[in-house]
């Protein structure tokens, strides 16, 4: 008996330490986002064009993902169609609406400091690429039919190269595989259900042992009892733990999925994730 009430103490204290576990990783997760925070997308109609608009981003449809986007917006006046209209802007290259919809991006949201950063880069990206294309000096013209003389006989000059400024390296935001898709932990949390259930059926056949043997005559008999008693007792508790273990491995898993991360880029371009629904990011 003593041997029992250790493994049920053990077992108790392991659930603690899960539940523990269980209680701090979404909060943790919670504040990952640089878009958490910005007003969620409500109407179903606004939502499907947030999807849409997604899709076709995802597949480089730019026009066909900046529709859905302003549609969007004029079903429902929500942030984030603000920012997806000025991504999409920066990867058409119209600078200056760009720069538009991100200032009225900025006014309107109100987002955290870290996301006005970012916002503000993208800013300064496109304020650099409109002054680059307005100051870009042209190219000479060259008559081509006469490649090697002009009208005086003399070879022409060489025409001037086209002197264009390279942008600066920008960051990108890399968002973390959806906890759903993870199929890895979902098998270690099934694994670790089995064998909870295994465990239960052992303890539960431990039990009918017991009772057998405290209602049987032959003494023989009543130990053979005892032993397979002592035995599903001992199998039910590894497995049980075992199960606890893995199961609890499963979950943090999902909970505590992988987190958005930031890379250098000079040119990119992402779909972020964030509670109010999927943003696109990226440098063009």
């Amino acid at each position: 008996m003593g041997m029992t009430h250790r493994i049920a103490r053990c077992l108790i204290r392991l659930w603690i330490a899960l539940f523990a576990v269980g209680a701090w990783a979404p909060s943790a997760h919670a504040e990952d986002s640089l878009l958490a925070k910005l007003p969620r997308v409500k109407g179903a109609d606004a939502r499907a064009r947030l999807v849409s608009g997604n899709a076709h981003y995802r597949t480089k449809e730019f026009e066909a993902a900046l529709a859905d986007y302003k549609r969007g917006l004029q079903i429902e006046d929500a942030a984030i169609f603000l920012y997806n209209i000025g991504q999409c802007d920066r990867a058409l290259r119209r600078w200056e609406d760009a720069i538009w919809v991100f200032r009225r991006f900025l006014d309107r949201a109100k987002p955290e400091p870290a996301l006005v950063e970012r916002v503000e880069g993208f800013l300064q990206d496109a304020a650099q690429q409109v002054e680059n294309e307005r100051h870009a000096p042209l190219r000479e013209p060259v008559d081509t039919a006469s490649p090697t003389t002009g009208s005086s006989g003399r070879a022409p000059a060489t025409p001037p190269q086209v002197a264009t400024a390279s942008p600066p390296p920008t960051i990108r935001l890399i968002a973390g595989e959806p906890w759903y898709r993870d199929s890895f932990a979902w098998g270690v949390t099934g694994v670790g259900v089995v064998a909870l259930g295994v465990s239960g059926w052992l303890l539960a056949d431990a039990g009918s042992a017991n009772d057998e043997a405290n209602h049987t005559a032959s003494e023989e008999t009543r130990q053979s009892l005892y032993d397979r008693r002592s035995t599903r007792r001992t199998q039910s508790a590894i497995t049980g733990g075992a199960g606890l273990v893995l199961a609890g491995a499963g979950i943090v898993m999902l909970v505590v999925h992988p987190h958005d991360r930031e890379e250098r880029v000079g040119t990119a371009w992402h779909i972020g994730v964030s509670s109010n629904g999927v943003a696109v990011l990226g440098r063009f």
